[in-house]
């Protein structure tokens, strides 16, 4: 197993962190104001999967079992959605100031990470990701097993899963492979794709250099375009996002491809503006809390302080609320983190496992520097 460098973990963190802010601008508004283009903003999600691969690759590793790795990682995974539950209850209680009614197969729903819309009184659909990782987390054993002795049939599995979403890129519409369902593993098989590229890209000795990054930026786009031209494709990803299909998953190889070939000019950059460091330091020790909080931001913001989308938006009504819900979040992440963490670590020792630190979507490697001086 390579070790991961300095550089590469300091990079890592700074691209999660970039990428949770840009998530959360998106669900603002950012990705309607300028489309079909804002939509591209969508590659950010697969970088958080690629993401993930690379450091629960490590996590694995250090493992003393597959068991001990999968407690550790679905309870990382969990405890803070089922806070998110418990938060959405509350604002339900105080909107109709009684509890709802659930019948057996909605709790089912709701400890499957798979929550009624109809029962949750802000918008939670992030948590399609959540569900999405939970699964490809208890895939990933097989992935870790298949790179390390037999990497052949783990290729030969992401063209398979390439020809699965090159079939549901020439019916788009259709839904033949079950994704209205609740559970469907669609999802799972075409993101664990980044996953893999995840593993890779930091594992192998080909992959970790600029003129492979460089074939493979250049195949991934030159399908992506061919793909519109070929199959008379709408661009915009809000067309593809529900449905990945292989122009979404080659457009967000491309966008990774271009994110690794910009690492190093990345870092230096952030390593130089202190105040960007502390920003990304923050957003990246509070990543998890982010993501899950920034929704209840926004319905705060639209209930509590008037911020409702207007006939007419305007650049200021943007700006304001994005500033409003950026704030809101901010303030609740760190209580949020706080608890999540202490709860989970308990869980853990009650499986009689340490809880070292940990994250959303790996458990990390020591925390590294996002510049000179400064450590979180």
């Amino acid at each position: 197993m390579k070790a991961l460098t300095r550089r590469n973990s300091e990079f890592l963190a700074m691209l999660r962190a970039t990428s949770i802010g840009i998530i959360v601008f998106g669900h603002v508004g950012g990705f309607w104001f300028f489309k079909p283009y804002s939509e591209f903003l969508h590659v950010f999600l697969p970088v958080f999967f690629f993401i993930s691969g690379a450091l629960s690759y490590y996590s694995y590793k250090r493992s003393p079992s597959p068991l001990n790795y999968y407690v550790k990682r679905v309870l990382q995974l969990l405890i803070p959605y089922y806070l998110l539950c418990v938060l959405s209850l509350i604002v339900y209680l105080c909107q109709h100031h009684t509890f709802p009614k659930i019948v057996l197969n909605e709790l089912i729903l709701w400890l499957t990470v798979n929550p009624p819309n109809q029962l949750t009184p802000f918008p939670i659909g992030q948590v399609w990701f959540l569900h999405t990782l939970i699964i490809i987390t208890l895939l990933s054993p097989i992935y870790f097993l298949l790179y390390s002795y037999k990497p052949s049939i783990l290729f030969i599995f992401c063209i398979l899963v390439l020809c699965i979403a090159g079939v549901q890129t020439t019916i788009t519409g259709s839904d033949i492979f079950g994704m209205h369902t609740n559970d469907n593993i669609y999802k799972p098989l075409v993101h664990s794709i980044f996953y893999i590229l995840g593993i890779v890209y930091f594992q192998s000795q080909y992959m970790d250099n600029k003129a492979s990054l460089l074939i493979v930026a250049i195949i991934s786009l030159a399908m992506s375009i061919g793909l519109v031209y070929v199959c008379n494709l709408n661009i915009d990803y809000e067309f593809h996002t529900y449905r990945p299909d292989l122009y979404y998953v080659s457009g967000c190889i491309f966008a990774i491809s271009l994110l690794l070939l910009a690492k190093n000019v990345f870092v230096a950059i952030i390593g130089k503006i202190h105040l960007a460091g502390l920003v990304l330091a923050y957003m990246h020790k509070h990543t998890f809390s982010i993501f899950v909080l920034h929704s209840l931001a926004i319905y705060l913001s639209e209930t509590l302080l008037g911020l409702s989308n207007p006939e007419y938006k305007t650049i200021s009504y943007g700006l304001i609320k994005l500033m409003c819900v950026v704030a809101l979040t901010a303030l609740m992440s760190p209580p949020f983190t706080w608890l999540s963490t202490l709860i989970t670590k308990n869980m853990l020792a009650l499986f009689g496992l340490n809880a070292s630190s940990f994250s959303l979507y790996a458990a990390r490697q020591p925390t590294p520097q996002l510049n000179h001086n400064e450590t979180h």
